[in-house]
């Protein structure tokens, strides 16, 4: 029993090894044009996105939606993410192909935070 639990701590310890060394730019779907960093911003992962961004993910890049990662933080409500984002110089102000920002999906969701967060760092 000892010796399975061994293997597996080995097993999961390589896997969280590898993740931790993926291309931050790494495009994870052909189809939309998901980065790495889009992904994990969807999910409360936010030292995850701070990793990436550390490690030179592009905050800016769009998918094929003209999505960021900071509008899909926003979409998913993801007040900590957008934090992050916004911290690591993400724009705010980068239109999708639905002529959106960040902002506007803020306001039509109604997150008062992540508005008001938005705010801060100059949305209008």
């Amino acid at each position: 029993m000892k010796k399975i639990a061994l293997i597996l701590i080995f097993i999961l310890s390589t896997y969280a090894h590898a993740e931790l060394n993926i291309n931050p730019n790494k495009i994870m779907s052909k189809d939309t044009g998901e980065t790495v960093l889009m992904r994990i911003c969807k999910d409360k992962k936010v030292e995850r996105v701070i990793e990436l961004l550390q490690k030179g993910a592009d905050p800016d890049a769009q998918d094929k939606k003209g999505n960021t990662a900071l509008i899909i933080a926003v979409k998913n409500n993801r007040l900590e993410n957008v934090k992050a984002l916004l911290e690591a110089g993400a724009r705010w102000d980068i239109v999708n192909y639905d002529k959106k920002t960040a902002y506007d999906i803020a306001k039509e969701i109604g997150n008062k935070e992540i508005i008001k967060l938005l705010e801060d760092y100059g949305a209008w």
